[in-house]
This record gives structure tokens, C-alpha cells and sequence, in this order.
């Protein structure tokens, strides 16, 4: 038994958002239920900040009703990135 599950089943048709300032691309992920994970590349912002929206249906094999991590965003070589304002969301607007 996890008490630090999540449900966001409500928003299996809904987007990951978050606003990002990085010079190269980024791996997103989410985790549910037994270590199940998918991730998504998100390409460099060019040193700018830019609003970010991920489709949730990019994250196929991920139990929505069952989240252990809600967002999880690495670099590929050490580089400098930022992010802020990380939320889901039933809209990509």
C-alpha cells in the first residue's frame, strides 16, 4: 500500500503543463503503479521561456488513477535548464 499515490484520472484526456527555459532538449516523465513509465522528449526554448503542454495521451502505459510521480523532467548531458508553474490541466490553452 503507497500513500503517496495519486489519482488524475480526470485528467486522462488532458495536458501536462509547465513553463520551460532551457538551450536543449529535455526528457518529461510521469510514473504510476508498479514502476510503469513513459517519457517525452521536449525540444530546446532557444534560452527563452515558453508555456509547454504535453497531451497526456502520450503517456499510453501510465495508470492515470495510480500516479507516483506527477512530473519528472531531466537533462541529457548536465546542461542548465528552468522550469515553473508545472500543472495538469483539462485544456492545452
Amino acid at each position: 500500500f503507497n500513500t503517496n499515490e495519486v489519482d488524475l484520472s480526470e485528467y486522462t484526456n488532458g495536458y501536462l503543463k509547465f513553463s520551460l527555459y532551457s538551450q536543449e532538449t529535455l526528457k518529461v516523465e510521469i510514473e504510476g503503479a508498479a514502476g510503469t513509465k513513459n517519457y517525452v522528449n521536449v525540444c530546446t526554448t532557444d534560452a527563452a521561456w515558453e508555456e509547454i503542454a504535453i497531451a497526456i495521451t502520450n503517456f499510453p502505459s501510465v495508470n492515470k488513477i495510480r500516479i507516483y510521480w506527477m512530473f519528472s523532467i531531466t537533462s541529457f548531458d548536465g546542461a542548465l535548464y528552468l522550469v515553473d508553474q508545472v500543472r495538469w490541466s483539462d485544456t492545452a490553452d
